[in-house]
């Protein structure tokens, strides 16, 4: 495969890619954060490159040399945003940064993890952030594959997880709109499958939304994640109005948030996060795992 560089190495997918990678007898390149958590990761199998997509300095180290990279590093929607945390310098300016470092070394093929119906959004919105990230790699003269997955599911996934908190503590559950908007979760190693069948390809300029093998609505989602708890709840269907006030007192409230405004995007678009039922094993030739499986056998 030549030298691989990955951003976001430490994250919930990018983690997982280096383990994949290095399982295989591939040697990875690493962006790490100085604050960085490094537990778990094979430090003596991987090159360890200490910078930040928000410092461009410090993103030729990591380019050097390099075939191909993969751009997992981005602040995810159920992150409330702070100073220290900000959607545009990372989604947006970072991901600008990493892709004139990978213009400079004449990168072969850059693999952008974005995200499902990813739109313009409005100004200062967090879908603005993602959508201006997969501009700058389809304007970068680079050979490129954006994949964009629907939601994760897996260990400690931010979705489920999030819903799993509040199924656990609230005994009326709220519900953003009809709850009839559709998702088609896929678990994140099959998106780590993805990602490795993609980096023994050139890249072919192109976009991959990609989900599992079912679609279910939101209602139905908190549903298995109700009865996989092994809960008796209600839900409460909300106008997305009243649901954002809900969203912004949590965030004024508590560090982790089962819900921010930026979540809310999803909903406030009307549209499915859903793509076709056979996208993985048309492009990628494998079955990604059901996720009433996953929860059968390993809860959430």
């Amino acid at each position: 495969m030549g030298t691989i560089a990955i951003t976001g190495s430490t994250g919930y997918i990018g983690r997982r890619l280096v383990a994949r990678l290095v399982s295989s007898g591939v040697r990875p390149r690493c962006l790490v954060r100085a604050a960085s958590r490094l537990t778990g990761l094979p430090t003596t199998s991987i090159d360890l490159v200490h910078g930040d997509v928000i410092d461009p300095a410090t993103l030729d180290v990591l380019m050097e040399g390099v075939d191909r990279v993969v751009h997992t590093a981005s602040i995810v929607a159920n992150l409330k945003q702070t100073k220290a945390v900000s959607y545009a310098r990372v989604n947006d300016v970072g991901t600008a940064n990493v892709v004139a470092a990978a213009q400079r070394a004449g990168v072969g093929h850059f693999v952008h993890l974005g995200g499902m119906n990813t739109i313009p959004g409005a100004a200062g919105s967090y879908m603005r952030t993602r959508f201006a990230g997969e501009q700058h790699v389809i304007d970068s003269g680079l050979p490129y594959t954006i994949v964009q997955p629907s939601i994760l599911f897996g260990h400690r996934s931010a979705f489920f997880s999030a819903l799993a908190q509040v199924v656990r503590t609230a005994p009326i559950v709220p519900v953003p709109g009809n709850g009839q908007l559709k998702f088609q979760p896929i678990w994140v190693e099959d998106v780590v499958t993805c990602l490795t069948c993609l980096l023994a390809e050139p890249g072919r300029n192109e976009t991959v939304p990609i989900g599992g093998p079912a679609q279910y609505t939101y209602d139905r989602l908190l549903d298995l994640i109700i009865g996989a708890l092994g809960k008796h709840r209600l839900k409460l269907h909300l106008p997305l109005p009243a649901f954002r006030l809900v969203a912004i007192v949590m965030q004024s409230v508590l560090p982790t948030p089962p819900l921010t405004v930026a979540t809310l995007e999803l909903f406030a678009t009307g549209r499915d996060n859903t793509t076709a039922l056979d996208a993985v094993p048309a492009r990628f030739g494998f079955a990604p795992r059901p996720l009433e499986q996953h929860l059968q056998e390993h809860g959430l």
